[in-house]
């Protein structure tokens, strides 16, 4: 993925931060990512130093990791043998990214 913004001057010793310095992205799946800004990627300033010019970093998104959470019941405590008795469980999802659709046993 490319993500090509303009940005305005920088003066001479400085830092700036700015809109189009970010990047909003949605990982589709699980794994280690390397994300990596390239400043002038063109050339078009006089620089004295182009080896300089990107900045990298790692991020890892988490696998789906579920769990069931608790099991209530409508009824009361105490049932007559052959009613139904109706359980629902909730699933929470730790990781990182969601779920297709699963079973539940």
């Amino acid at each position: 993925m490319t993500a090509l913004n303009g940005y305005g001057e920088v003066p001479a010793y400085s830092t700036v931060y700015h809109e189009n310095g970010k990047l909003s992205y949605s990982f589709n799946a699980s794994g280690t990512y390397t994300i990596t800004f390239q400043i002038d990627p063109d050339n078009k300033l006089n620089e004295s130093d182009t080896g300089n010019n990107t900045a990298s970093t790692t991020i890892t998104i988490l696998p789906a990791d579920l769990v069931p959470t608790m099991i209530t019941t409508t009824q009361v405590t105490y049932v007559n043998v052959g009613k139904p008795v109706t359980f629902t469980c909730g699933i929470r999802n730790h990781g990182g990214v969601g779920t297709s659709a699963f079973n539940v046993k």
